[in-house]
């Protein structure tokens, strides 16, 4: 059975998409100026920002979606778009995006309480 897009990582994605388009890696990686074989050279599943948002415009797809495998982020504002690149960005915070993959709303909730009741102690 095939992975589904929310299933995949980044560079399943990207692979995925390519596939689907009939685009090769090495097409891809000419077209956003990257290294032959960059891509295919990637270990942990994920890309820098800048280039991540280079292959969403070469692939014409939302970063959002490259980097979370889902369709609509229009909830999310410029600034929560932003953050979330920053926290892609930043090794020891990616784990956060890794944490919450896949929990259920009632385990997202207490994480969303969690994090409330930390920053109200913090700003108090």
């Amino acid at each position: 059975m095939e992975k589904s897009f929310r299933e995949m990582d980044v560079v399943e994605r990207v692979k995925a998409i390519c596939k689907e388009k009939g685009i090769s890696l090495a097409q891809l990686e000419r077209g956003c100026g990257f290294a032959n074989a960059y891509i295919a050279g990637l270990r942990k599943g994920s890309m820098p920002a800048d280039r991540l948002q280079k292959v969403a415009e070469y692939l014409d797809v939302s970063y959002w979606f490259l980097l979370t495998g889902q369709e609509d982020d229009s909830y999310m504002s410029e600034e929560t778009a932003e953050m979330a690149r920053n926290i892609h960005n930043n090794k020891e915070l990616r784990l956060l995006f890794k944490a919450v993959k896949g929990i259920s709303p009632s385990q997202m909730r207490l994480l969303h309480d969690i994090a409330v009741s930390w920053k109200s102690e913090n700003d108090g």
